[in-house]
C-alpha cells in the first residue's frame, strides 16, 4: 500500500533527501521506523540515487506506467505521432520497444538488437534514445524490467486468498 503521496516544489536530489528525512521523523513520532521493503518510483534522475542511498536494503523498482510514458513522450518529441497513428508497422515496432520490459533480462539486449534490425527507418532516433538511458544502463535494466512482476503479484494474491 502507498505510504505517502507528496507534492514537491522541484525534482532535485536534495528535495528528495529532505522528504525522506521528514517521513522518517513522522514515523519516529508515531513509534515506527520508516523502512520500506519495496519502493516503486518513476525514473527521475534526482530520485533514483536518493532512494538508493537512503534505502539500500529495499527492493527498488520502476513504474511501468512511467516507463511507457517516457517512450510515448519521446515519440511525441521526435514528431512521430502522426506516423505512429497512421502506420501500423511503426505503431507495432514502438509497442514492441515498450514490450521489451516484459521479457527476461538475459534476453533483453538480443531482442533489442533484433528489433533494431527490422525497424522502420523513421524510428532511428527513437531507438538511439532508447539505447542510451534504457539499454546501456543509465537507468539499470532491473529498474524497468517487469518480467517477474506478475509472478510476485500472484504469489501475494495467493497468500491473501489462503
Amino acid at each position: 500500500l502507498p505510504v505517502a503521496f507528496c507534492l514537491l516544489p522541484n525534482k532535485r536530489g536534495k528535495t528528495y533527501f529532505e522528504l525522506f528525512e521528514r517521513l522518517k521523523e513522522q514515523a519516529s513520532s508515531m513509534g515506527k521506523q520508516f523502512k520500506p521493503k519495496r519502493i516503486i518510483i518513476d525514473f527521475e534522475p534526482g530520485l533514483m540515487p536518493a532512494v538508493e542511498q537512503e534505502f539500500p536494503v529495499a527492493i527498488h523498482a520502476g513504474c511501468m506506467f512511467h516507463f511507457n510514458q517516457a517512450i510515448h513522450r519521446k515519440i511525441t518529441h521526435l514528431g512521430l505521432v502522426s506516423n505512429y497513428l497512421r502506420n501500423e508497422t511503426v505503431r507495432d515496432q514502438c509497442r514492441q520497444l515498450m514490450a521489451l520490459s516484459l521479457i527476461p533480462i538475459d534476453e533483453l539486449k538480443s531482442q533489442f538488437q533484433r528489433l533494431k534490425s527490422i525497424m522502420s527507418a523513421s524510428l532511428d532516433d527513437l531507438f538511439v534514445y532508447f539505447k542510451i538511458p534504457w539499454v546501456d544502463g543509465v537507468v539499470p535494466i532491473k529498474m524497468w524490467s517487469f518480467h517477474n512482476v506478475e509472478q510476485i503479484i500472484l504469489q501475494k494474491v495467493r497468500i491473501l486468498l489462503f
